[in-house]
């Protein structure tokens, strides 16, 4: 497991995002998550949009669904699979600059709070789908923050989870020079090999 030696907070990844609004939005654009690549010949868009597109597709969407966007960054998914369903969204994020952004959208089906996820205040069984999109690397406690979505998430409700993965058989230099720094400079407060 790679444990950067100062440790993350929510606070500490609220402040991230937020002194880095500017230029997350100029490297990444309206998402704020890497993509899907099926060819490797995708431009950063499209496989941006093709990530939101299979998170569509495993989420099994239903007319009239309620769901969370664990995460939503600047709503952009939100947003899109509001256009293209018939279901709601609420989002989180920790930055408050993601959620002015966020609730600009002229979106009247999806409504972003400032709030920590794993200290949501949200109704038990009050979503049929949640879904994170790259943010659950940010969560200091992986375990809660499954707890936190069998919670609210309604019986049958489905959980789509896309995270960074470290990989299996990272070699020293690689975790020294590269995982180690982005889990310290991205506010990640541990990775494990192969997954969470």
């Amino acid at each position: 497991m790679i444990v950067p030696e100062l440790p993350s907070t929510a606070d500490g990844v609220a402040r991230h995002y937020d002194e880095l609004d500017l230029a997350y939005r100029r490297i990444w654009g309206e998402h704020v998550h890497h993509g899907y690549w099926r060819t490797g010949r995708e431009s950063p868009a499209e496989a941006a949009d093709a990530l939101v597109a299979e998170v569509e597709s495993r989420l099994g969407l239903e007319s009239g669904q309620m769901l969370c966007d664990i995460g939503c960054g600047y709503g952009a998914t939100a947003a899109r699979i509001t256009e293209r369903h018939d279901v709601s969204v609420i989002g989180l994020t920790l930055s408050a600059a993601q959620e002015k952004v966020a609730n600009a959208r002229p979106s009247p089906r999806f409504t972003c709070l400032q709030r920590d996820w794993l200290h949501n205040d949200l109704p038990d069984a009050s979503f049929d789908r949640a879904y994170a999109i790259e943010s659950s690397e940010h969560m200091v406690d992986k375990a809660r923050f499954f707890r936190e979505a069998a919670r609210v998430l309604r019986p049958g409700g489905r959980l789509v989870v896309c995270a960074w993965l470290e990989g299996k058989g990272a070699r020293h230099w690689e975790i020294r020079h590269l995982l180690e720094p982005i889990c310290r400079e991205g506010r990640l407060p541990s990775r494990q090999p192969g997954g969470l």
